[in-house]
């Protein structure tokens, strides 16, 4: 080799690794962000009951899917009314039994100690039985 090679070697190589390091680093990134959810649906529920206690509030079979107009407009955290879910849209069925939650959806009480009513104060979702974040909103009112 000539000296006239070894020059542009000894800066060429440099600049050709840091340019492949950016392109990994990128391609990375981009992997790591598409575990967005992919053409996402929302399932909207509403509270069918009158009374609120726990076991009432985290019975699935008392929640009904509703379009999203229906849901209940935040009020309080007095008593159960609405929360919705996203999922992909691909998956919906596994988080429906006809026009309930199924039981991938985990509804989680809490109680407001002035009115003894419960309200929900989150939602998760059942992953081979181990509870997990599931993007939600849930609106909660004063019966």
């Amino acid at each position: 080799m000539n000296i006239k090679t070894i020059r542009i070697l000894k800066f060429a190589l440099p600049a050709v690794a840091i340019l492949l390091s950016i392109i990994l680093v990128s391609f990375k990134s981009n992997v790591s962000g598409n575990k967005k959810l992919l053409d996402p649906v929302s399932l909207t529920f509403r509270y069918q009951e009158e009374d609120f206690g726990m076991d009432d509030v985290a019975d699935r079979s008392n929640w009904q899917k509703v379009n999203p107009e229906d849901a209940c407009t935040q009020v309080s955290n007095d008593a159960a009314c609405s929360f919705s879910i996203e999922v992909e849209s691909a998956q919906q069925s596994l988080y429906l039994n006809g026009n309930e939650p199924s039981s991938k959806v985990i509804i989680n009480p809490a109680k407001n100690s002035s009115t003894n009513n419960h309200y929900v104060s989150s939602i998760q979702q059942d992953v081979s039985g181990t509870p997990s974040p599931i993007t939600n909103t849930v609106s909660n009112i004063i019966p």
